[in-house]
């Protein structure tokens, strides 16, 4: 099973790229020559049916002080010298104009991943006009007389989303998308949760309906543990099994992280749960993109493997533990209704309530159908009728029993 025979099930790949495959610069100790093969993913995976969302993963100085931006540092000096911004101003020019005439294939340009908003409001102004930049840089590649489709993907600098609220909004932006990481093991809080924590956790997520951008999930995985090598850095242990400096010990990391071929069926089925739960969460907004298709030695990050391990199923849309409803799932007023992704079961209870329940994808809309479908009849009050508009209809008392349920699991995916 490679990426391209996945394609069936798969609509996106999000491509990371270092600033080192367009600009390097005296005395940086990177190679070059990544870009011809940029170019052949692209092919290939407009050969395959597959979108690519080209990302930059990496900037001059590090905007994150993070391995994975190129230069682990213990502060990050993107923002600290403007030289580095305008280099990263030229490489997004540069990504624009190679896709311009290709967004049927790139439709998403992600200027920079990560930027460390954490390190203060310094940070978070030079980031803010960088958003800015970027989007005349991606949206306008053939100047400011044609405006291209091109989807500018954001991150939200580690800043809860409601700090975005209203940022780059329509009217006056167009084609604005917004990206968030969901991870559950970069702390020892995280790491100290059981399987039934981690699980009610992925079926939270932070309300986003005053944000005003698509919202993408745009790393997650179904790992819990940061037990991977290296996942925390290069000679770095691991928080779970305490070799983390300053950690305490959680568990054993044998049996959770490497080859699949070491993970036990229980732990095999927690990490589809995990899936699951946070598919069916990550699909109330705009998507999501799981990170990552192949890990080197961590087959419980590895897309590639779970399709091969069966806790990633071959059609992302089937559940053997089908989600119910999450605290957001449920909005009382139908005005609320209309900030709601669609599609939307909309049931209005007359008189009592109304309400909206959200179902993320078409084997939920089954499931909620299945459960809710036996048609009561209410003995006391005729005219108080309840409309369930999937497929059928349901009398006050079937639509109050199946709230009730709703009520109940609330706070669970499961």
């Amino acid at each position: 099973m490679d990426l391209w025979t996945a394609a069936e099930s798969l609509n996106h790949v999000r491509l990371p790229n270092g600033y080192c495959a367009f600009d390097v610069s005296a005395g940086e100790p990177y190679i070059q020559g990544q870009l011809p093969y940029l170019e052949k993913a692209v092919t290939w995976a407009d050969n395959h049916g597959l979108k690519v969302i080209v990302d930059l993963h990496g900037a001059p100085a590090s905007q994150n002080g993070f391995d994975n931006s190129g230069h682990r540092i213990s502060f990050p000096q993107w923002q600290a010298d403007q030289t580095n911004i305008q280099r990263t101003d030229a490489i997004i020019k540069t990504i624009a104009n190679m896709f311009k005439g290709n967004t049927n294939v790139v439709p998403v340009i992600a200027p920079l991943n990560e930027p460390a908003g954490f390190d203060g409001e310094a940070v978070l102004e030079a980031v803010r006009q960088y958003w800015y930049d970027s989007y005349g840089n991606i949206r306008y590649p053939y100047g400011s007389s044609q405006e291209s489709n091109t989807v500018v993907l954001l991150h939200d600098a580690f800043q809860p989303l409601s700090y975005w609220n209203g940022f780059m909004n329509l009217p006056g932006w167009q084609g604005v998308a917004m990206d968030t990481h969901i991870y559950q093991m970069f702390s020892d809080a995280d790491v100290a949760r059981t399987n039934a924590q981690h699980i009610s956790a992925a079926c939270q997520m932070e309300d986003s309906s005053q944000l005003g951008l698509w919202l993408i999930v745009g790393e997650w995985t179904p790992a819990m543990t940061d037990c991977a090598k290296y996942l925390n850095g290069r000679g770095i242990g691991a928080r779970y099994d305490g070799t983390y400096s300053g950690s305490s010990y959680v568990g054993s990391c044998t049996g959770k992280t490497g080859s699949a071929a070491s993970f036990s069926s229980d732990y095999k089925v927690f990490l589809r749960q995990s899936w699951e739960a946070q598919v069916s969460t990550y699909e109330k907004v705009a998507g999501w993109i799981m990170w990552t298709w192949k890990a080197e030695n961590a087959d419980d990050w590895s897309y590639q493997a779970g399709l091969a391990g069966g806790w990633i199923p071959q059609d992302p849309t089937e559940r053997k533990y089908p989600a119910h409803v999450s605290p957001y799932a449920v909005r009382q007023a139908n005005d609320l209704a209309s900030l709601l992704p669609h599609p939307l079961l909309s049931l209005q209870v007359l008189i009592h309530r109304a309400l909206s329940v959200f179902s993320p994808n078409a084997h939920a809309h089954l499931y909620i159908l299945n459960t809710a479908a036996t048609t009561f009849q209410n003995p006391d009050d005729s005219s108080s009728q309840a409309t369930f508009n999937l497929m059928g209809e349901l009398t006050l008392k079937g639509a109050m029993q199946y709230y009730a349920y709703v009520e109940e699991r609330q706070k669970k995916c499961y």
